[in-house]
């Protein structure tokens, strides 16, 4: 049986993340999934120092906190559904924290045998989901899932969600949409179909390029609304392919490490020739 792992990214007991992610798990019968759910309020996870250990090492980040601990969880999991409130245009800190210590992981994952998750955000108001999805996005994409399907819900105190008349027929499709292995997210939308985005950065009139993919895509007509063509293996004509991660590892990261420590008396006779005018703190 395929084990099914749901994490709630918020602080709050019984919030409008939570609850969907009960909804979600209502939808699913007793015998599909081998289920466990995660708090990450449960979980001690402290922000990256910038030491560059896992990457000269090529190893797991040496912080002592719960991050293996999680990530461990993670891993072992066949499907990840993942719930985060919005603050500030983005989701929840905690997701960042998390995603800015996946360096080392790299080395643990085989990006060309993807899992399938989904992602579940909530927000005060509707159109302020900002970077939400694809702050969630990047971390799924990053520890080796691809996703399968995106749930936004409104909700401005804990459990309001529940408020909406059509949040159960939502819920529904969404899980379907999860668990049908022929389901195919579709390459002609307005969304990129990697990390379901509507960041892209203009190329000419008819080409654009997701900005966090990095998946070119043409720009067609439409009488109702602007859509736009992206290639059918989507995950494969973007950053996030195995190809192009082993080469940004390889060639970029441990590249880089070694091209600072040639330049390293270079870069120091530069830096202490900068002169400091404020007080340092104390």
């Amino acid at each position: 049986m395929d084990k099914l792992l749901t994490i709630s990214s918020s602080y709050r007991t019984k919030g409008n993340g939570e609850v969907l992610l009960d909804m979600y798990e209502n939808f699913l019968s007793e015998s599909q999934y081998n289920k466990k759910r995660l708090y990450l309020r449960d979980f001690s996870i402290k922000t990256c120092t910038g030491c560059m250990g896992c990457a000269i090492n090529k190893e797991f980040c040496k912080i002592e906190d719960d991050l293996r601990k999680l990530i461990d969880q993670i891993l072992i999991s066949d499907v990840l559904i993942i719930s985060a409130p919005v603050y500030f245009l983005g989701a929840s800190s905690i997701t960042k924290a998390i995603g800015d210590r996946l360096l080392g992981i790299h080395n643990l994952l085989d990006y060309s045998k993807r899992k399938p998750a989904g992602i579940i955000i909530t927000a005060g108001r509707e159109e302020w989901e900002g970077l939400a999805i694809q702050n969630l996005s990047i971390l799924l994409l990053s520890l080796g899932f691809y996703i399968k399907d995106v749930l936004v819900a409104h909700g401005q105190g804990p459990s309001e969600v529940v408020l909406d008349p059509d949040i159960k027929n939502k819920i529904e499709i969404f899980t379907k949409n999860i668990a049908n292995p022929d389901y195919k997210v579709p390459n002609i939308s307005n969304k990129c179909p990697v990390c379901f985005g509507e960041s892209f950065n203009i190329l000419d009139k008819s080409k654009i390029k997701c900005a966090i993919c990095n998946l070119s895509g043409e720009i067609i007509g439409n009488k109702d609304e602007i859509l736009i063509s992206f290639p059918e293996d989507a995950i494969n004509n973007s950053r996030w392919s195995a190809d192009n991660l082993k080469d940004h590892m390889e060639n970029w990261v441990e590249g880089s490490i070694q091209r600072y420590k040639e330049k390293i008396r270079e870069i120091m006779k530069l830096r202490n020739s900068i002169k400091v005018s404020i007080n340092k703190s104390k």
